[in-house]
């Protein structure tokens, strides 16, 4: 009966070890491997150099791609409880540290050049329980301070764009989307200008500070958006940047002042509404909580 006894409570401690197991293994952390996919359209159109865009601005014009190519960094997941998660890049000829090029440009030297690759997603990897369901994403459009005055001559891929840097003090530019707006540009106050390339170049600006001489740098108008979307499956849904809707209310034909477009000055007549489209006050550089973004969304 004794041996029977010590028999039954080994089996007992057993079954225990084994039960407690399996609980401490369901909601265990695994380390996911994540493809984010993105797209540029101009409505319902994919965009690349070759590209005809049609019936964008106000009033609709037609155009064609110069130049369409953006930076992401700081992306997270979301679970359903609205918690995040790092996304983790691994250093490639796109990624560098938490940042991503996104290239929709398959033609080099403002698309009238030779064919050449281009990046639509951002892959990395996501530490979370084996049960959460991640639901959203968030991320940052533009270079993080860290980055963003770098000697572009010495910087890694993908920061060794020269068409995407500005100079040292002002950093790069995080959004470089290039338009020619059929019929060309012209300006109401001055009858002998004429342009015809509209740009859109968003980086910081009102910087201060001497990188080259190690003087820190600061930007009292940082421009850089953050994004969240909800409802987002990172196993099949595509997020869009719709150019249509960043330049809806613009008239694409004319420009009021300064260089033709945004360069993303406070007093450029053509940056409020784009600052606008992308929840941002142009006055500041920074989100407005009145506003709400129409430029990226879920597919």
């Amino acid at each position: 009966m004794k041996h029977f006894y010590l028999a039954a409570l080994a089996s007992c401690a057993l079954l225990s070890a084994c039960s407690s197991s399996n609980t401490s293994d369901v909601g265990a952390n695994e380390e996911r491997e994540v493809a984010i996919a993105f797209a540029a359209e101009a409505n319902n159109v994919a965009i690349d150099c070759t590209t005809q865009l049609t019936g964008i601005g106000n009033p609709s014009t037609n155009a064609t791609v110069k130049e369409f190519r953006f930076y992401v960094h700081d992306v997270h997941l979301l679970d359903e409880a609205g918690k995040s998660y790092n996304l983790q890049l691994k250093d490639n000829d796109w990624n560098h540290q938490n940042l991503t090029l996104l290239d929709f440009m398959n033609r080099d030297t403002s698309c009238s050049g030779s064919t050449k690759d281009t990046n639509t997603e951002v892959n990395g990897t996501v530490t979370v329980s084996s049960s959460t369901q991640l639901v959203g994403i968030q991320f940052t459009l533009g270079v993080p301070s860290s980055l963003n005055h770098l000697d572009r001559a010495t910087a890694p891929n993908p920061l060794d764009q020269a068409s995407l840097h500005w100079n040292w003090q002002n950093g790069y530019k995080f959004a470089r989307l290039d338009i020619a707006p059929a019929g060309g540009i012209t300006r109401p106050s001055d009858l002998a200008f004429s342009a015809g390339v509209w740009n859109f170049h968003l980086g910081s600006t009102n910087c201060v500070g001497d990188p080259q001489t190690g003087d820190p740098t600061t930007c009292s108008r940082p421009n850089r958006p953050t994004f969240t979307l909800n409802n987002f499956d990172p196993a099949g849904d595509v997020i869009t940047m719709d150019f249509a809707a960043l330049v809806a209310d613009i008239d694409l034909s004319q420009d009021l002042g300064g260089k033709p477009g945004c360069m993303s000055g406070a007093t450029d007549p053509e940056c409020s509404n784009v600052f606008k489209a992308l929840g941002m006050d142009v006055s500041t550089g920074k989100a407005d909580s009145t506003l709400t973004q129409t430029v990226f969304r879920v597919n």
